[in-house]
């Protein structure tokens, strides 16, 4: 929506869409968020007790994924 679409502009962030019908675009990065979630979030929330110690969390995780 273009409301949407201003937010983002606002903030700096570019919209990245996949085209319809298409969506093999984003399949690696779809896979990698689900890998994430999975390892280290679901049924594991209480280990985080702010939303830094969650940042840091996902960036070590990220250094150990690549």
């Amino acid at each position: 929506s273009p409301r949407y679409q201003r937010a983002l502009k606002l903030h700096g962030i570019t919209q990245g869409m996949s085209r319809k019908g298409n969506s093999m675009d984003d399949g690696l990065i779809e896979n990698f968020f689900d890998l994430l979630k999975t390892e280290m979030f679901y049924d594991q929330e209480y280990k985080y007790h702010s939303l830094q110690e969650l940042a840091q969390a996902i960036e070590e995780y990220i250094e150990y994924y690549n």
